[in-house]
């Protein structure tokens, strides 16, 4: 009979064992489960902070493009504007040289009547007095 107890409390013992051993298990079994799914979703979040930051990136870099390309076209179009206005002072200054010479030859011009309005003059009193002279004598010659 004391064999008997010895092997029933030793079945007891066993199985207490066992039953503490399944629920260690159990209890390690929920701890990975949830060790995996705080892993899964660290995982989750670093992959989602990765996508921010990439996207962050591509926002940064499409902002610098545009940036570039906003000082390209500012600088093309500063550069025609310079175009623009130097061929507009050439052309005033084209101008500007045009008038200068013609109010030079008009200058000349009225320089040169001057001249031969001032001759023309000198030639008719000449002729005037030489006409007189001649009218003098034809009279004194009467």
């Amino acid at each position: 009979e004391i064999e008997r107890l010895d092997t029933l409390e030793s079945k007891e013992t066993f199985e207490s064992l066992k039953n503490d051993a399944e629920n260690k298990m159990v209890l390690a079994n929920i701890m990975l489960a949830e060790a995996t799914e705080a892993k899964r979703k660290a995982q989750l979040e670093i992959a989602e902070e990765q996508e921010r930051v990439k996207v962050a990136d591509d926002e940064r870099k499409n902002a610098q493009k545009d940036e570039e390309e906003l000082q390209k076209l500012v600088k093309a179009q500063a550069a025609e504007e310079r175009k623009r206005y130097e061929a507009i002072e050439n052309k005033l200054a084209a101008e500007a040289e045009e008038k200068r010479k013609a109010h030079a030859e008009a200058l000349e011009r009225i320089a040169m009547l001057e001249a031969d309005q001032k001759r023309l003059d000198q030639e008719h009193k000449a002729a005037l007095a030489e006409a007189q002279k001649q009218a003098k004598i034809a009279a004194d010659e009467e």
